[in-house]
């Protein structure tokens, strides 16, 4: 996979695959979790490798590239959306990595993915060579299928947490392998069922220091993330959520416009498509996306320009 790939070469991936999302969105939804020929589309695509840096075998490829390939995975399956770019921005977080902590995570599988929750006010004890971790996290997305797992807990001093020079709690990244979670059945919900995002609980697990990573600040990234992609932190990770709901978006408005070409509602003489208020609602619809749309690539276009 290490080689330099196009928009244009993703993109046809993605509509490759797409008949297998499609089929598979129903199973997920019912299961609440990804199927697992999804997850190996994906995989065989190079999807979630998009963030992983070359010398790992990665793709690395910009952050309008990744947008346009999330945005259609999915505009095919939301589930699916939402799971691989949650992996594709966690393992942008392991440029913050020591060196050997980084490659442990990258080299342990062909492509590892990255499960994980922001959730706050966890907690982590300093121990000789790393961290005891504990606690339960909500909302861990891809629970089943993450080799590894991302989490930000606090930093604890006895039964405090440890506060920065402004006061604020300390928070550091950790990564954990899959074996060392347990997941608890709790995603029950009505929307995103598919995403497979239930609870998971560590149980006072040692975190070497190597598998660690302060939230800020990031003085250098590691020796293989020497490039813009990861001079942008955050920033990548927390924009990669937007690309989801704009495909969302753009799969409902072309759902009701199939819908509508068809259906007469019941005491009407014409089809919705005909109706002067569906064509002013969906019409507000397609410049509320396309505004959307073009803001968030144009803004992040201008903050990968400065970056490179």
């Amino acid at each position: 996979m290490a080689m330099n790939v196009t928009v244009d070469t993703l993109l046809d991936r993605v509509k490759d695959i797409a008949p297998i999302l499609r089929t598979h969105a129903a199973e997920a939804e019912a299961q609440r979790r990804l199927a697992r020929p999804v997850i190996d589309a994906m995989l065989q695509a190079g999807l979630y490798s998009m963030s992983h840096p070359k010398a790992f075998g990665g793709l690395k490829v910009d952050p309008l590239t990744m947008f346009r390939v999330v945005e259609d995975v999915a505009y095919q399956d939301s589930a699916a959306g939402w799971n691989m770019q949650m992996s594709v921005g966690a393992s942008c977080f392991l440029a913050r990595l020591p060196d050997e902590g980084a490659a442990e995570i990258l080299t342990s599988h062909p492509t590892p993915i990255v499960a994980g929750t922001l959730f706050p006010d966890r907690q982590a004890i300093p121990v000789d060579g790393g961290y005891r971790l504990r606690g339960q996290w909500p909302f861990v997305t891809g629970s089943h299928d993450g080799h590894w797992f991302m989490c930000l807990p606090q930093i604890m001093d006895g039964d405090q947490p440890r506060g920065n020079a402004q006061g604020r709690p300390v928070q550091r990244f950790m990564f954990l392998p899959a074996d060392q979670v347990t997941i608890l059945d709790t995603w029950h919900t009505l929307g995103m069922r598919g995403s497979g995002s239930h609870d998971i609980i560590v149980s006072d697990r040692f975190i070497p220091e190597r598998h660690t990573a302060p939230l800020f600040p990031l003085e250098k990234p590691g020796t293989a993330y020497q490039c813009p992609l990861y001079r942008l932190t955050v920033w990548v990770p927390i924009a990669l959520l937007a690309p989801v709901a704009l495909g969302i978006a753009r799969a409902a408005i072309d759902d009701l416009l199939t819908l509508a070409r068809t259906k007469t509602p019941t005491y009407m003489g014409a089809a919705l498509g005909q109706r002067q208020v569906v064509q002013r609602q969906v019409a507000e619809a397609e410049a509320t996306l396309g505004a959307a749309r073009a803001y968030l690539y144009a803004t992040f276009q201008e903050n990968w320009d400065a970056a490179v």
